[in-house]
């Protein structure tokens, strides 16, 4: 896409964006985008040698879990709206919410079903109930790309 091109199609974006959505959430998103994760090859192997790095735990979920990345107060929000509507269809046992290793107002939520559910029902209800998009849309690429490990957390050991 040429320059100006470029430009053209972001002013369109911003002019149709919904006052709804949150600045600092575009915001995040484009700092996500552009710094805070692999983009070339997103693959599970990256993180697990992050974590090696910076002595961090590896925490999969469980084949009934699903694990929400929050990174804002109104994506937090958003979970707890999304909460009933999760509940209503399906049965929910626990919900752990942990700070993320960058603090709050970023956490880490795992939810425990009743019921085990696949990567690609774990990544769209991961996404529905307001985690990171940037992650759940690498997430399933690496599971596109048959990745064995394309949901994970990284937290800190206690």
């Amino acid at each position: 896409m040429i320059p100006y091109e470029a430009e053209r199609q972001a002013d369109l974006a911003k002019k149709h964006t919904p006052e709804s959505v949150n600045e600092d959430e575009l915001a995040a998103i484009h700092e996500s985008i552009v710094s805070n994760y692999d983009l070339d090859e997103p693959n599970s192997t990256r993180a697990l040698l992050e974590a090696q790095d910076k002595g961090l735990a590896v925490v999969y979920p469980e084949d009934n879990q699903l694990q929400i990345d929050i990174d804002s107060n109104r994506a937090f929000s958003i979970f707890f709206e999304m909460k009933s509507l999760l509940e209503k269809y399906f049965t929910v046992i626990d919900v752990k919410i942990l700070p993320s290793r960058s603090g709050l107002p970023k956490r880490h939520v795992t939810v425990t079903l009743d019921q085990p559910i696949n990567d690609y029902q774990r990544i769209a209800l991961q996404t529905m109930m307001g985690s990171d998009r940037v992650r759940e849309f690498l997430s399933y690429i690496q599971a596109r790309n048959c990745d064995p490990n394309p949901i994970l957390f990284l937290e800190k050991k206690s």
